[in-house]
């Protein structure tokens, strides 16, 4: 699972980190070119209707599980990710300036949430 995300946004570098910061976000670039700031997921101690995660399965959003929650693709220019590996540890992966992480926004009524795609 993605963990943790570096990014710029307002033109300050910053890291994002889901299980760390209760309101961790993605940013989330959109059709006019401008960057928005989303919600990354949902952790279990928080209320809501969207799923306790930080990714989702491209395979699950395919077979129409999420729909629901009207999943809309978004991409999401990080800079660098981290996942976590079976021992706990973080490792990072730095991408391309001209690669995106391939994201989806989902809402339920007035809860609108990020997650990133897991294939």
């Amino acid at each position: 699972m993605c963990v943790a995300v570096c990014c710029e946004y307002n033109n300050q570098n910053t890291s994002q980190y889901f299980n760390q910061q209760a309101k961790a976000y993605l940013p989330v670039l959109t059709k006019t070119g401008a960057y928005k700031r989303v919600t990354w997921g949902r952790r279990a101690d928080e209320t809501g209707n969207l799923p306790v995660a930080s990714g989702l399965f491209l395979e699950d959003i395919h077979q129409g599980q999420w729909d629901e929650f009207f999943p809309k693709p978004v991409k999401l220019p990080v800079k660098r990710f981290a996942m976590l590996k079976d021992n706990g540890k973080m490792v990072w992966f730095e991408l391309l300036a001209e690669h995106l992480v391939q994201g989806v926004v989902v809402n339920f009524n007035s809860e609108l949430r990020c997650y990133v795609v897991l294939a």
